[in-house]
């Protein structure tokens, strides 16, 4: 310490106690013979009651304190075995759903490549249908016919519905 602090500290005991024993507090006094016995008498009793407290109470109170801590650290382990296989699950989930979007995806691709072909196919079947009505046309009228007088027969709706050509 520096010499200011002990001469503060000096000033300040020199104060303190001067004022107290000038006011009259007994229980500073101690050449008073009540004094000092009260104050061995209260020093007995507080060692007493921290040995009878350290032999007894406070081992029952670091007991429960370690097997409360014992307690916590096993529930925060299980916590987390808990979170880590929460987050295998949620993986293999995400795994999943990823499979499963990509086989609907190839499903998805895969039909639609059946429709194109079918279309395809029956444009073609159509086509060659077509063709042949006209070169019969042609044949039985024995000259080809201008495409502007070959029209579509006109049907009426409800007609259209239930025949493929009227």
């Amino acid at each position: 310490m520096s010499r200011a602090t002990l001469g503060l500290l000096s000033v300040l005991a020199t104060t303190a106690a001067a004022p107290a024993l000038a006011a009259g507090m007994p229980q500073l006094q101690f050449n008073n013979p009540l004094t000092t016995g009260q104050v061995f008498w209260g020093a007995v009793i507080f060692l007493l009651l921290y040995l009878v407290l350290s032999r007894s109470a406070l081992p029952r109170v670091g007991a429960v304190l370690a097997e409360r801590r014992a307690r916590i650290e096993g529930d925060l382990d299980a916590a987390k075995a808990a979170r880590g296989e929460a987050d295998r699950a949620v993986a293999e989930l995400r795994r999943a759903r990823r499979d499963a979007a990509a086989e609907a995806s190839g499903i998805v691709d895969a039909v639609v490549a059946e429709a194109r072909e079918r279309a395809a196919a029956a444009t073609r079947e159509m086509n060659e249908r077509l063709e042949a009505k006209i070169v019969r046309a042609e044949a039985e009228a024995g000259r080809p016919l201008p495409l502007t007088r070959m029209r579509a027969p006109r049907c009426a709706p409800w007609r259209m519905a239930t025949a493929a050509i009227c």
